[in-house]
């Protein structure tokens, strides 16, 4: 039911921001301009006030089933707390209320943005001054192949090449005109630093299985992909995702069998298995990912006594079971009730 109501925050949280911004906006216009807008500002102000608390309540019990970074949670809460107590500050202090409604416009702005980078990941924002800057298109073979599945000549890239050098190899820069193909697709892309992209499919909702077939031409550059609700993975696909270090594949088709494919993922750092058919019966392949550092595991079928045997095996290991917890404004630690 708590994560029902979670669900809600999305469809809350629009409504008080475009409310709260006009009234802002009407509150330093008529200041300036000498014009008359109480009315409409104080109704605005109310059902704006409603909305975000209700918005607020909403985002906490969302936050309480999320895999997001403690950290971006913490900064997104705290401000959202924050900006519905300016609101009520703007709403029942009128004799500061101008000087008070450039903060609120100010703090419903941050606010948003910090939703934004839990959604679409940091940096999402200068991602396309990135692209103009500082992007090189990489060094690619293409060829000329039959494919029996369109009937139809079609170009084939082949692996990037690559400088090799100690220790590891130096990876070419990744083409433009992939990103922008994909972007164009619905695929969230962001470069998180030089040659490492962010890849979210979750407003992908069509083709899917044939969108992630011909993505695999930017695997090579990828070090976090989220998946998750696509139930059409072909798990074989990610022996091409070599770098990644952090995978969502929740609510996902993933089953035991596809155990296999991850364990070879051998810089894996973060995996969220929340609401896929994972057991017990997986447990030798998820105890094989060494370098794994934190695992999101509710609504899976693992049993307490493998999650156990699996701390035993890796102490390091950070096992998120989806308790109730609500984070302090004053540490990354969470109080679980």
């Amino acid at each position: 039911m708590m994560e029902t109501l979670g669900h809600l925050h999305p469809w809350l949280i629009h409504f008080p921001i475009g409310l709260l911004l006009v009234a802002s906006i009407l509150i330093i216009y008529s200041h300036v301009a000498k014009k008359e807008f109480e009315s409409f500002i104080h109704i605005a102000l109310w059902v704006g006030f409603v909305f975000s608390i209700l918005a607020s309540i909403s985002g906490w019990l969302l936050s309480n089933n999320s895999e997001q970074d403690h950290q971006a949670l913490l900064w997104h809460q705290w401000t959202a707390i924050s900006t519905c107590l300016i609101t009520g500050l703007v709403l029942f202090f009128k004799k500061w209320r101008f000087y008070l409604s450039f903060i609120l416009f100010g703090a419903i702005c941050f606010t948003g943005h910090l939703g934004s980078v839990l959604t679409y990941g940091e940096g999402y924002f200068l991602f396309v001054q990135k692209k103009i800057n500082s992007i090189v298109g990489p060094v690619i073979k293409k060829s000329v192949v039959s494919d029996p599945l369109i009937g139809d000549d079609v170009v084939e890239f082949n692996e990037p090449l690559v400088t090799s050098t100690a220790p590891e190899a130096v990876l070419e820069a990744f083409d433009v005109g992939l990103v922008q193909e994909f972007q164009a697709k619905q695929i969230s892309l962001v470069e998180q630093e030089e040659n490492r992209l962010s890849a979210n499919f979750l407003h992908v909702k069509n083709d899917f299985v044939d969108i992630f077939r011909e993505f695999q031409k930017l695997a090579p550059w990828v070090v976090q992909l989220k998946l998750a609700n696509q139930k059409s993975v072909d798990f074989s696909l990610f022996k091409n995702f070599s770098r990644l270090e952090d995978v969502d594949v929740s609510k996902t088709n993933l089953d035991n069998g596809d155990l296999i494919y991850l364990r070879e993922l051998k810089q894996l750092k973060r995996l969220n298995l929340v609401g896929t058919q994972v057991s017990d019966t997986g447990l030798g392949n998820l105890m094989a990912m060494k370098n794994l550092k934190k695992v999101y595991v509710w609504q899976s079928s693992l049993s307490p006594q493998a999650l156990e045997k699996w701390k035993q095996v890796n102490p390091e290991l950070l096992i998120e079971t989806g308790q109730f917890s609500f984070v302090k404004p004053d540490s990354l630690k969470t109080l679980t009730r």
